[in-house]
């Protein structure tokens, strides 16, 4: 039963769709040259084969990528069965401040680190500063997951140092060795970030 859709449950729910949506998207793209998609009517109903290029894919895959990436930056954040408002000063603030500093910060620096190639004001979604908004926005979330996952490291590693004592480095490791599930996932989470990082570059 789901008590509150801002809660862990609700988000790794929502993501769930998202990903199967993504699958469904990817299949159809790929078999478009087999289906007849594009259809319309002409002294009567008429349906035509079209082959979906890349942009068709960006058009639909890029803002799901987005809130994709930030769901999966929430939801180790979120509590189970409670929503995100009876937890956000506790876990979201600073996170959430980090990736606001961070979309500021390389927004503004956009053009002084990129050179724009020819023809860039033209993208996908039509005018080229569409496309540099989702960069930013990437980089943004980016940043909400990674000191998010950052923040459960430290407070894990915080916690077996005053309980058994340990250094960081030893409490760190064991950390990870005891609760593979969950830290050692938090390591696939922070590289599928850098590979959105990459990708926001193309």
């Amino acid at each position: 039963r789901l008590e509150a859709v801002t809660s862990k449950e609700g988000s790794m729910l929502l993501n769930n769709f998202l990903m199967t949506f993504s699958v469904f998207i990817i299949l159809v793209g790929v078999f478009s040259p087999l289906i007849p998609l594009d259809c319309r009517w002409d002294a009567g109903f008429v349906c035509s084969k079209v082959e979906w290029k890349f942009s068709t894919f960006n058009k639909i895959m890029v803002p799901v990528g987005i809130i994709t990436l930030f769901l999966m930056g929430a939801s180790p954040l979120l509590a189970w069965r409670k929503s995100a408002d009876a937890i956000y000063t506790r876990t979201l603030r600073i996170p959430v401040i980090a990736g606001l500093i961070a979309s500021v910060a390389f927004g503004l620096t956009y053009g002084t680190i990129f050179t724009r190639p020819e023809g860039a004001d033209v993208s996908t979604w039509g005018p080229g500063w569409v496309a540099e908004l989702f960069t930013v926005l990437t980089v943004g979330i980016a940043v909400f997951t990674i000191v998010g996952l950052g923040q459960e490291y430290y407070r894990g590693v915080r916690s077996r140092m005053v309980r058994f004592e340990e250094n960081a480095l030893l409490a760190f490791v064991r950390l990870i060795l005891r609760n593979k599930r969950r830290y050692a996932g938090y390591l696939v989470h922070i590289s599928v970030v850098f590979l959105f990082i990459g990708y926001s570059g193309g």
